[in-house]
């Protein structure tokens, strides 16, 4: 069988999300798969406590990397 990442939440969908979601699937290399999982653990670190999973650190990278808070939708005057 192969590795498992970091442990992983309740599963769901997380608490907190006033946005209505999706669910998006896709592949990455291991070695990326491997820096998130780095990640994961980082973010752990910075909030003890908190259980933080994969998806967790995804949508914190996004975010960071989009702009929090910005929509692509959104027109310039």
């Amino acid at each position: 069988m192969g590795q498992r990442g970091p442990k992983k939440g309740s599963g769901g969908r997380p608490k907190g999300l006033t946005e209505p979601t999706q669910h998006v699937a896709f592949r990455l290399p291991t070695a990326l798969i491997e820096r998130l999982d780095a990640h994961v653990v980082s973010m752990r670190e910075e909030q003890p406590g908190q259980t933080v999973t994969r998806a967790d650190a995804v949508r914190s990278l996004l975010y960071k990397a989009l702009g929090a808070g910005k929509s692509s939708t959104k027109q310039k005057k």
